[in-house]
């Protein structure tokens, strides 16, 4: 159930306005101006060329993208196959992955769009065996008190903040 919050804990129009959330002031008698205002969502594929800086000329253009003063956002979606793709591509294993995608949420240009939620589900994934999707899905039952989750993965039965049914 959605409550003032929204259904993730985030006050709808959030996004629009990061600095003055995380500030926890809507408007703190400043004008739109003098915040930071998000200009455009970040993908996979410019995260991967800055991680792994290859190829050179990509990597110096995503690079040049999370310096440019531009704030980008980061999705759960691009998150998981930021894991995906270092995981099963370049052989990255869990523990470095975990750093990596704290290092990319750390990024002074990037803002998430469920920080929270996120943070959780990387603890999630390097702690235990869960797969990325799978600790997401706790990372949330958690955060938003559900504490289930309806899945036959076996696996999330080792978490005991949350109840799997199913």
């Amino acid at each position: 159930m959605a409550g003032p919050l929204g259904a993730w804990g985030v006050r709808p129009g959030a996004l629009q306005h990061p600095v003055r959330e995380l500030a926890g002031d809507p408007l703190g008698g400043l004008e739109t101006s003098d915040y930071q205002v998000m200009t455009a969502f970040i993908d996979t594929n410019v995260l991967v060329r800055h991680l792994t800086g290859e190829p050179d000329g990509l990597a110096r253009r995503a690079r040049a993208l999370l310096e440019s003063g531009e704030t980008l956002i980061l999705t759960d979606i691009v998150c998981a196959e930021l894991v995906y793709v270092l995981e099963s591509v370049y052989g990255v294993r869990r523990e470095r992955l975990a750093r990596l995608v704290r290092a990319v949420i750390g990024f002074e240009s990037i803002v998430c769009a469920d920080e929270p939620v996120l943070l959780r589900c990387i603890e999630l994934y390097e702690a235990t065996s869960l797969h990325f999707a799978d600790s997401y899905l706790v990372a949330g039952a958690e955060i938003t008190g559900a504490r289930k989750v309806a899945s036959f993965d076996r696996a999330i039965d080792k978490i005991p903040s949350v109840e799997r049914i199913g």
